[in-house]
């Protein structure tokens, strides 16, 4: 008998979890990756797409590395001819949509680097969600990629 309840209830729990893991299955997360900056750099910044593949909207409210003090996430606009990041507090990603994070956009702001990262390091994050469980990624460094970056005072 005991047998019994204990099986009853691992089904239970395992069918309240489902429609959160099905949840967190239908998010796929592209490309990850770290430019690499100079070992003095006090802060780096990191690019991936998220596409939400689910039936309901996924907000992303920020990310962690044991490898940087602090990770916000951010956004770039241009005024007055000149880039300008700022906070953001989530990101919405609905059903069926990608979100780009992107030098000259949207991206993962990476202060206090605990030691200087190099081309071909890999960095673990974790994406933290409004509803779920936090999603642990490994991402590479790489030398500079695509367009220029520049962090400017905001």
């Amino acid at each position: 008998m005991n047998t019994l309840v204990r099986a009853l209830a691992g089904i239970v729990m395992a069918a309240s979890l489902t429609p959160l893991l099905a949840e967190e299955a239908a998010l796929r997360i592209q490309d990850p990756w770290i430019r690499e900056a100079p070992p003095t750099a006090e802060a780096l910044a990191a690019y991936m797409k998220i596409q939400n593949t689910g039936q309901g909207m996924r907000i992303l409210t920020g990310a962690s590395s044991p490898l940087f003090g602090h990770v916000m996430l951010h956004g770039t606009r241009i005024q007055n001819d000149m880039a300008q990041m700022f906070h953001l507090d989530e990101i919405r990603i609905p059903p069926g949509e990608t979100v780009v994070f992107e030098p000259g956009g949207n991206h993962f702001m990476l202060m206090r680097p605990q030691k200087a990262l190099v081309a071909g390091d890999t960095v673990p994050l974790e994406l933290e969600f409004k509803e779920g469980r936090p999603i642990p990624l490994m991402v590479e460094v790489r030398k500079g990629a695509e367009d220029s970056h520049e962090h400017r005072h905001h």
